[in-house]
């Protein structure tokens, strides 16, 4: 049985024990706050979170999910959470108080680890984390770090429908990924009426592929990062890309390893018809205001297409893994 115990600003689910979570305050976090990348998944924010780690001065890990999988959560799930970001990270993350550490606390924890394994400076260094499904938690991003900056990508939805397909990890057809796109997309417009305009910077995929040197100089601008001299050292593979990414999900993520490549943009177009026909038609609408050409014209799905996107992306949802219904009961609940 669910319990809560705290106000608005302190709280968790608890599993048959009394478990409070404090819910630190960005003044806990003693130098600047992180940034976060986020955006429906394959959309190449692994590719952007490779490409900023070759700053000297940024540093992005991997996915910590610790808005998705850590904060306001149950302690099992917690306990799992910092395990894995241990053996992913590869760093001891030492916490005394082990899960009933603040979220902010961790955060802070993270940042003095990776400075020492990289040998940067913490005074300076912008640390950063990249995990897509924040895209479906930004109200306990802007509650913890109210004054972090935010990096939404997004990717063609035709490219990211047919690669979600091919995804090990979650079992969809073209509607379901189609979907969810349109979701994501919507709720990061929606998102932005909580943090100032200044505080959210959209980085589209296909420009960082044609235009890297520019769209880098953007990044690091709104990142409030002068150095921008090594941007031609940033779109080059180092030894030390793998870090960014763990083994296990290197099936799917290699590509963001390699050189960029402009011919990713288009492969989409080489598909047949009726498949393009019907990702446009299940998410047409988000499609349109993100800017990409539907290729059948004005074809907007009817509400007999809403209700099969909503039908997929719903039984796609159920295969998810126990943790992600509790984190989405915690949100609605609690968000």
């Amino acid at each position: 049985m669910f319990r809560f115990e705290g106000g608005l600003n302190a709280g968790a689910i608890s599993y048959g024990e009394t478990f409070i979570l404090e819910v630190a305050s960005i003044s806990s976090f003693t130098s600047t706050p992180p940034f976060f990348i986020t955006g429906c998944p394959r959309s190449g924010t692994t590719l952007l979170q490779v490409i900023l780690n070759r700053h000297p001065q940024i540093c992005v890990p991997p996915e910590l999910k610790l808005f998705f999988a850590y904060h306001r959560l149950p302690r099992w799930i917690r306990i799992k959470t910092l395990d894995r970001i241990r053996s992913d990270a590869q760093i001891p993350l030492k916490l005394t108080n082990g899960a009933a550490t603040s979220t902010a606390a961790v955060y802070e924890q993270i940042k003095r680890e990776l400075s020492e394994k990289y040998s940067k400076k913490i005074e300076t260094m912008r640390f950063g984390d990249k995990t897509p499904e924040y895209a479906y938690r930004l109200r306990w991003v802007r509650e913890v770090f109210p004054e972090s900056k935010m990096v939404f990508v997004v990717r063609d939805p035709r490219a990211v429908a047919l690669s979600l397909c091919r995804a090990p990890w979650l079992g969809c057809n073209l509607v379901s990924a189609a979907s969810l796109w349109s979701r994501t997309q919507r709720l990061l417009h929606e998102s932005t009426v909580w943090f100032p305009d200044d505080k959210v910077h959209w980085v589209r995929y296909e420009q960082l592929l044609l235009s890297p040197e520019h769209t880098l100089c953007e990044l690091l601008a709104f990142l409030e990062i002068e150095d921008r001299d090594c941007v031609d050292e940033m779109m080059e593979p180092t030894p030390n890309d793998s870090g960014a990414v763990p083994e296990r999900e290197l099936e799917w993520k290699s590509a963001a390893l390699s050189p960029i490549n402009a011919s990713r943009i288009d492969g989409w177009r080489d598909r047949s018809a009726s498949e393009i026909q019907t990702i446009e038609s299940h998410c047409y609408d988000e499609l349109c205001r993100a800017g990409y050409a539907p290729v059948h014209g004005s074809n907007p799905g009817t509400w007999i297409s809403t209700l099969r996107g909503v039908a997929n992306l719903s039984r796609t949802a159920i295969g998810l893994p126990r943790d992600c219904w509790v984190s989405e009961l915690a949100y609605r609940v609690r968000g």
